[in-house]
């Protein structure tokens, strides 16, 4: 799970990149078609946040990913920012819950 601490005015870019990460990321094969969600939420003062929940095919992807992905990940951290002690860009390993 990523939470992007969004910098004001810039959610379009981040969205739209976001989303070519999405496409690059499916494109080489490193992550799971589903489950993937992004939502948007407002914090305090209306800045806003963006949750993207998404499963690498190889946990060890994160640590070694190819070129392109690197890339993208150097533009998100662009248009994010640390915001109440938390980095710009924030990343918990989850696991999806079974009632």
């Amino acid at each position: 799970m990523l939470t992007y601490r969004v910098k004001a005015g810039s959610e379009a870019d981040l969205a739209k990149v976001l989303a070519r990460h999405w496409r690059t990321a499916v494109d080489l094969k490193l992550v799971h078609d589903s489950p993937h969600v992004l939502v948007r939420a407002a914090d305090p003062g209306n800045k806003v946040r963006f949750v993207e929940i998404l499963t690498w095919r190889d946990g060890s992807i994160p640590d070694s990913p190819p070129a392109a992905v690197r890339e993208l990940w150097g533009e998100m951290n662009k248009l994010v920012e640390s915001r109440d002690g938390r980095p710009g860009i924030d990343i918990e390993q989850v696991a999806a819950v079974t009632p």
